[in-house]
């Protein structure tokens, strides 16, 4: 590790892993925020800048791995509400410095961290920045609040239509169910948007919306203003549950996705031949059905929770049939009346993969348009062809002050796939999925990570993280150099 600031990553602690990413009960920065108002229309907005270290896995190759790099986002938006309507403009401002122009080599290593990809997504500059709209919507709502229908550019996460006042529920929604088929990508330097409608009907108990809209650019590059040719349609019906007054939801939903990019940029990522895969032009469309269930159970002082998850895939992969399945289990008990209230939990989910590279179906679970960074929280892969066992513990020694801590435990799925990362279509000339050889084996890597996240004050949020993963055969075939990876960064986020 190069960087100074690293260390006080270490001082800080362990949690969260960014502002998004609080634990239960923690006030939200954004709702004692009082902005500025000129009549009914209202000034808002957030500076983000995170440093980021890396220190990838060696190849021995003559390429550099062990990197810092910085990035900036601002966001400034405008908005109206009205009895009946609401409507906001938004605009973003994305800059990134000192990128590194030696992390990147010929396959199967490719690109080493997220600097190496950013560098590649932005034309092989260093620094580099970028404006763009990143929302512009008009809503309209129903007199009794119930419905509404929003037209134009938004953010869009699947898995978060409805607004769960239970701050467990609300936690593990926004950490263990969402954007795992749809997201935002807030993560990253620049993030994802949709030009489309959206509607939505919520009476408390129940919710029922429907998305359809294409997926801009952005994520990684800078330039964020244009469209994909990617489509998605989505449809959520949530509703409440309680058992002997204890809070629950469950949820089923389906998607359907369409990838018209089929140039030689675009050449699809899976574990057939490279010269298979450029022959088939063929366009992705891929529906994807599933359900998930959260629920509470209060005894005393501790409060144990559930969530299950699951999906099926099935329709086209270019040529070939798509068919795939996921499945995530978790369990979790918090000890909510002593100091630092401790909450352990642990899981295990399980994300298909390919075992034939010659036949005619592609058994690999796709990510379509998530969040992967959420579920691989050390973004050196993401859960396709993933088997993930993980412990997590949460503490709050104050309630400003959030740790985390998690170990994961990682397997392929199947070891005659790929060891895949990224997190779907971003630009037209990347397909946004890499892969890597398994050289037949399965294990991947077992990983920790420690994080901190600092709400100062309710305009100033600090987080920390570190991570360190020792690599398993599969890492160690692709990186016999060396098969450990270190990973950390210091953010802050500012609203106004």
């Amino acid at each position: 590790m190069k960087c100074p600031w690293i260390a006080l990553v270490f001082c800080l602690g362990s949690s969260i892993a960014s502002a998004q990413t609080s634990v239960p009960e923690q006030p939200k920065p954004a709702e004692t925020i009082i902005h500025p108002k000129i009549g009914s229309i209202e000034f808002s907005g957030s500076l983000r800048t995170r440093l980021e270290d890396w220190n990838f896995f060696d190849a021995g190759v003559p390429r550099d791995g062990e990197y810092s790099f910085s990035h900036h986002l601002l966001r400034f938006a405008v908005s109206q509400k009205k009895d009946q309507f609401d409507w906001q403009i938004e605009t973003a401002v994305a800059f990134l410095a000192g990128m590194p122009n030696n992390a990147i080599a010929p396959a199967p290593v490719g690109q080493m961290g997220f600097g190496a990809t950013y560098f590649a997504a932005n034309n092989g500059d260093q620094s580099v920045a970028g404006i763009f709209v990143k929302q512009a919507f008009l809503r309209f709502w129903s007199d009794s609040r119930r419905t509404s229908a929003r037209f134009g550019r938004f953010e869009f996460i699947e898995g978060q239509e409805n607004e769960q006042k239970n701050a467990t529920l609300a936690f593990l929604k926004r950490e263990r169910i969402g954007s795992r088929l749809i997201g935002n990508f807030g993560f990253s330097a620049v993030g994802r948007s949709f030009d489309g409608v959206e509607a939505k009907y919520d009476d408390g108990r129940q919710n029922i919306t429907v998305m359809g809209g294409r997926a801009t650019r952005g994520v990684f590059q800078v330039d964020g203003i244009g469209e994909l040719d990617v489509d998605a349609v989505y449809a959520g019906y949530t509703r409440q549950a309680r058992i002997h007054d204890n809070p629950g939801e469950w949820r089923l939903f389906g998607m359907y996705y369409h990838d018209g990019r089929t140039g030689s940029l675009t050449t699809k990522t899976d574990n057939r031949p490279l010269a298979v895969r450029a022959a088939d032009h063929d366009n992705i469309r891929i529906g994807t059905i599933g359900a998930n269930y959260l629920q509470t159970v209060k005894s005393g002082g501790m409060t144990a929770d559930i969530v299950l998850w699951g999906a099926l895939q099935y329709g086209a992969w270019g040529i070939l049939d798509q068919r795939a399945y996921a499945v995530d289990a978790e369990f979790g008990a918090q000890a909510t009346e002593i100091p630092w209230k401790p909450w352990v939990r642990a899981g295990y989910s399980y994300f298909s993969g390919d075992n034939d590279p010659a036949d005619y179906t592609n058994r690999t679970f796709f990510l379509p348009l998530g969040t992967p960074r959420i579920y691989a929280r050390f973004p050196f892969y993401n859960p396709m062809n993933t088997q993930d066992a993980f412990g997590q513990l949460i503490l709050r020694p104050h309630k400003k002050l959030s740790l985390r801590f998690e170990g994961h435990g990682l397997r392929l799925a199947d070891h005659k796939d790929l060891w895949y990362s990224g997190g779907g279509a971003f630009q037209k000339k990347s397909f946004g999925i890499a892969g890597r050889p398994s050289g037949g084996s399965s294990s991947l890597a077992s990983v920790v990570d420690a994080g901190v996240d600092w709400n100062v004050h309710p305009q100033l949020a600090i987080s920390g993280y570190y991570a360190h993963a020792i690599g398993g055969a599969v890492i160690q075939n692709n990186f016999p150099d060396r098969k450990d990876a270190d990973y950390a960064y210091l953010e802050l986020l500012y609203r106004f």
